[in-house]
């Protein structure tokens, strides 16, 4: 079993294994899920691709960013993920928060419980800011980046799409 990260009262984050696939799959492969995202609902051969990736920069980086797996303590199991990953926003190198959860677990309060600790995580770090890329119909990941602390930093384009850039400093909590 992977080492856990972090921990929150209900919930372990911990690197992926590829174990993590069938569980996975029910959340990249779910229209509803995807539905913000750049690809759409996964297949699982693609959601396969994606986790190679996830488990391949988890061994050469190394850094303490990327994809966590958030398990529940009650359930024992999957059910999303969370994300401190870089990006490129309007040519600046950012880093941003980017999390997915099982629809089965929504309304939960996991997304907001998850944050805050990624959030305490990443300051531990030392990263100044973080980020989230919302588009503006969004309305759950926006609440989510509000209830965070999160506030509009700007209105942009990414991968051609029309977001808005939520931004919180670290050094200020």
């Amino acid at each position: 079993m992977n080492k856990n990260i972090m921990e929150t009262e209900r919930l372990f984050l911990r690197r992926f294994a590829m174990d993590d696939l069938d569980d996975l799959h029910q959340i990249l492969g779910n229209e509803k899920v995807m539905e913000f995202s750049l690809t759409g609902a996964k297949s699982l051969e693609q959601t396969k691709k994606f986790l190679k990736k996830v488990l391949e920069n988890q061994q050469v980086k190394n850094d303490n960013l990327g994809f966590f797996a958030i398990i529940s303590k009650n359930h024992k199991k999957l059910i999303g993920y969370l994300g401190l990953i870089s990006q490129n926003v309007d040519n600046v190198d950012r880093i941003e928060l980017t999390y997915r959860l099982n629809p089965q677990y929504w309304g939960q309060g996991f997304v907001p419980e998850t944050t805050k600790a990624v959030t305490k995580y990443a300051k531990s770090l030392g990263i100044p800011e973080i980020i989230s890329i919302i588009e503006a119909e969004n309305k759950n990941s926006i609440r989510v980046a509000e209830k965070l602390g999160m506030t509009i930093e700007k209105e942009t384009t990414f991968e051609s799409i029309p977001v808005i850039i939520y931004k919180i400093n670290l050094r200020l909590r």
